[in-house]
């Protein structure tokens, strides 16, 4: 995961607005249990792409999961 998060980094440098990058960033993310940081780039991939289906998807399991997350460590 982390050679693929680097890739993913290097093209939004080149396109800090690119939407495939952003919602892999945040599926890396989520995989590592960072939530709260899946969630923005999520949110980012929709921001620059709001018909993007699968980022829509994927966001909404993310705020499931963060719910389920804060619900647990109360």
């Amino acid at each position: 995961l982390d050679e693929a998060a680097d890739r993913f980094e290097a093209a939004l440098r080149i396109n800090p607005e690119a939407p495939e990058p952003l919602a892999n960033l945040g599926l890396i993310a989520a995989q590592r249990g960072q939530f709260e940081t899946a969630e923005k780039y999520l949110e980012g991939a929709l921001k620059a792409n709001p018909s993007f289906e699968s980022a829509k998807q994927n966001l909404a399991r993310v705020r499931a999961d963060l719910e389920r997350s804060r619900k647990s460590s109360r």
